[in-house]
C-alpha cells in the first residue's frame, strides 16, 4: 500500500461521520419543522381568541353607546330641564301677581260694601 491512499476502512469511517451528521441534521429540521407547526398553531388559536374578545368588547361599546347617555345629551337634557323649571317658576310669578290683584279687589270690594 502506498502511504496517502486513503484505505476502504477510513472511507467506511468518512461515510458513517457523514450519515450520521445528516441523520443529526435531518432530525434538527424536523425539530424545527415540528416547533414551527406547533408555533403556528398557537399564534392561530391565540389570533382566534383576540378577535372573539375584539368582536365581544365590540359588542359591548355599541351596547353601552345605546344604553347610557353621553356626557353631551346629559348636559344638554340638564339645560333644558333648567329652561322648563324657569319657564314654569315665571308662570308662578305671574300667576301670582294676578292672584295678589284679585284678592286686592276682592278685599276693598268688601270693605266698600261693609261702609
Amino acid at each position: 500500500m502506498t502511504e496517502g491512499a486513503i484505505t476502504w476502512a477510513q472511507i467506511g469511517t468518512i461515510l458513517a461521520g457523514l450519515a450520521f451528521a445528516f441523520g443529526v441534521v435531518k432530525w434538527v429540521l424536523g425539530e424545527f419543522a415540528s416547533r414551527d407547526a406547533k408555533a403556528a398553531a398557537i399564534h392561530a388559536a391565540a389570533s382566534l381568541k383576540i378577535e372573539t374578545l375584539e368582536r365581544a368588547l365590540n359588542d359591548f361599546r355599541v351596547e353601552v353607546a345605546q344604553t347610557f347617555a353621553s356626557n353631551a345629551a346629559l348636559a344638554d337634557t340638564e339645560r333644558s330641564m333648567a329652561e322648563a323649571v324657569k319657564g314654569v317658576y315665571g308662570r308662578l310669578d305671574a300667576m301670582t301677581g294676578r292672584l295678589d290683584d284679585l284678592l286686592t279687589e276682592l278685599i276693598k270690594e268688601r270693605r266698600g260694601g261693609a261702609q
